[in-house]
């Protein structure tokens, strides 16, 4: 599926506030300014006024919006990316978990990390039933032999001919 064109009649761009803390046409540079100036582009302010009507796709570092989009008690946040796994994405995620506290919003977690579970890879690996297979991108190489005999456990440094 491929991704909406920013000119879709049915696409709103959220306009953020930038420089000046507001929304002029001063405070948008190089491609900012182009989406800024769209006619599909919304102030948050102007979202508020709606907000049931839009599905919202905000970074980490747009949250501040919410601030003015006003969203109503209840109103769900999808993150759709992997759980945190690291000491940073902890605080980020405390930081995300505390804006949605303020709001209201309920929290849904749906793992979008790339990375398919092991079971997942595993099958695939059986289905497949390749004549070779080079695990290469895993910390546990040696698990597959669960699912096939025809593995090849890569050392680093060699070549191997295919």
């Amino acid at each position: 599926m491929a991704s909406p064109n920013y000119d879709d009649k049915d696409v709103v761009i959220c306009k953020p506030k930038q420089v000046s803390g507001t929304y002029a046409d001063g405070d948008y540079y190089g491609e900012d300014a182009t989406f800024a100036s769209l006619p599909n582009a919304k102030t948050a302010a102007e979202i508020s006024q709606d907000p049931s009507r839009y599905l919202c796709a905000l970074g980490y570092f747009s949250f501040a919006s919410l601030i003015d989009i006003k969203p109503p008690t209840g109103t769900l946040y999808i993150h759709s990316s992997s759980e945190p796994y690291n000491e940073e994405m902890v605080l980020n995620q405390e930081r995300v978990d505390n804006w949605l506290d303020k709001f209201g919003m309920e929290r849904h977690q749906i793992h979008c990390s790339g990375h398919a579970k092991a079971p997942d890879l595993f099958h695939i690996v059986k289905e497949i039933d390749a004549r070779m297979l080079f695990p290469i991108h895993t910390e546990h190489q040696g698990m597959y032999v669960r699912a096939t005999r025809n593995m090849t456990l890569v050392r680093e440094g060699e070549t191997y001919a295919l």
